[in-house]
């Protein structure tokens, strides 16, 4: 039996679509998603305030909490 090669360009298409439609479902619009997403970055910028230098956003998603903290 022949194993066949998988379509690189389908697969990083099909990733690269969920990864729009994930980041658009979690940080933007009206979603229940969006709005927890948009309270926490609230409450962690009044815990830790703007950061003047580096910061680097260590959570498991597409890094929007770093540019807020920057400012």
């Amino acid at each position: 039996m022949t194993a066949t090669r998988p379509d690189l360009h389908a697969i990083q298409t099909f990733y690269d679509d969920e990864a729009r439609r994930y980041y658009a479902s979690r940080y933007e619009g009206s979603s229940a998603d969006a709005e927890v997403w948009r309270t926490r970055a609230d409450l962690v910028l009044e815990l830790v305030g703007r950061v003047d230098g580096v910061a680097l956003d260590l959570g498991c998603g597409p890094g929007v909490l770093a540019p807020r903290l920057a400012g």
